[in-house]
């Protein structure tokens, strides 16, 4: 048997049984557009996250703090406080960290960590 043999034979097969031939060929139809819907919906979306946040800045901006797991309190920046409020940026340490190559603007942001709170005229209570 030749190789038109074998295609001949295999589109009587085809043409012999034609329901079988449609649900398979409906089956691939419908498993590759799902892919590549699939495939298409996945690129949308990340692209559609990383331009929120380009817009936000979110690819320059960088957060400097404390590192909760350091072994020591040695720092090349800022004063010596209390270990268990972190370092101390003063305006020092802001003026070296804008020399720093590549860095447009250097900010400070205080965040409070609190554990209580105390409302004018009540009792403290704890939070969380």
């Amino acid at each position: 048997m030749g190789f038109f043999d074998y295609f001949r034979v295999a589109l009587k097969n085809l043409i012999r049984q034609k329901t079988r031939t449609f649900l398979t060929i409906i089956a691939i139809t419908v498993g590759s557009l799902s892919l590549i819907l699939m495939a298409s919906i996945i690129i949308s979306i990340r692209q559609s996250l990383v331009d929120q946040f380009q817009q936000l800045g979110a690819f320059s901006l960088v957060s400097v703090v404390k590192d909760p797991n350091a072994v020591n309190n040695n720092s090349l920046i800022g004063n010596s406080g209390d270990s268990s409020e972190g370092k101390k940026i003063d305006e020092a340490a802001l003026l070296a960290l804008k020399t720093i190559p590549h860095v447009a603007e250097a900010t400070p942001v205080i965040s409070p960590n609190a554990n209580t709170i105390r409302l004018e005229g009540q009792p403290k209570k704890k939070l969380g």
